[in-house]
């Protein structure tokens, strides 16, 4: 069996954006409380709190205006609220819990990777019945996104390399962070789409864009490459072979 045809090593998922549709709840909790503690939000930072990590947000919120010594009670105050969603109404991406429930069916590893603390990740898992074998979340390693340590950690605690892992991320954030790591990486959603340079068709109706990074492919929604098993097969063939033809 060729090599591209056995199922990845393990999965690695982003959480925010990628597993549950959270993101809404940290904009929403950002411009109210920024507005509470005398800040201006730009409706521009939406973008830019798209995968970004505690630090990156407490830069946000202090561009904002708000005061050094009120940027703590803000992001408390932001994970709460956050926490309060992902506990009472999770709207969880069909697409993703599909593609996870395939990954408990064929035995393979999986880890929640986030920028969000753990108590977070802990919500999310068990609102899915703790489908993960791991969780690394923000302080679980010394640099978080978009430096590839969490990914990194997670490999490590499951023992498995990274040229045979698949991560899956929303942000440009995270792009970076898994791709830094070595794991093939599935890029879904428009937050990503100023990384597509062409689209590849590897047929049955299946289409994805190959990114300037080698491992990289973007994709709209994970329907859109079907089943793990098949968008795996489909991403280590079709994207070698772009890469031994660029080399």
């Amino acid at each position: 069996m060729p090599d591209y045809c056995r199922l990845p090593a393990a999965l690695l998922w982003d959480m925010d954006g990628t597993i549950v549709d959270s993101e809404g709840l940290w904009w929403q909790s950002f411009e109210h409380l920024c507005g509470v503690y005398g800040g201006r939000v730009s409706p521009s930072m939406a973008t830019e709190l798209r995968g970004a990590s505690m630090e990156q947000t407490a830069e946000l919120i202090a561009r904002c205006g708000v005061g050094k010594e009120d940027i703590p009670a803000v992001l408390d105050q932001m994970i709460a609220y956050v926490g309060n969603g992902l506990a009472t109404d999770p709207i969880l991406i069909s697409s993703a819990v599909s593609w996870i429930d395939q990954g408990k069916t064929y035995g393979v590893p999986q880890a929640l990777v986030s920028a969000s603390p753990l108590s977070l990740l802990e919500a999310t898992s068990m609102t899915m019945g703790h489908p993960f074998h791991t969780l690394v979340g923000h302080g679980d390693t010394l640099r978080s996104k978009p430096s590839p340590d969490p990914y990194v950690e997670a490999m490590r605690r499951l023992g498995v390399p990274a040229g045979e892992c698949l991560a899956l991320e929303d942000s440009l954030t995270g792009v970076r962070a898994a791709a830094g790591s070595g794991a093939w990486v599935i890029a879904v959603g428009p937050g990503v789409e100023s990384l597509r340079t062409e689209v590849i068709r590897p047929g049955g109706g299946c289409s994805f864009a190959l990114t300037r990074y080698s491992r990289v492919i973007h994709c709209h929604t994970l329907m859109d490459l079907g089943s793990m098993s098949r968008a795996w097969q489909a991403i280590r063939h079709y994207v070698a072979a772009e890469v031994a033809v660029a080399s």
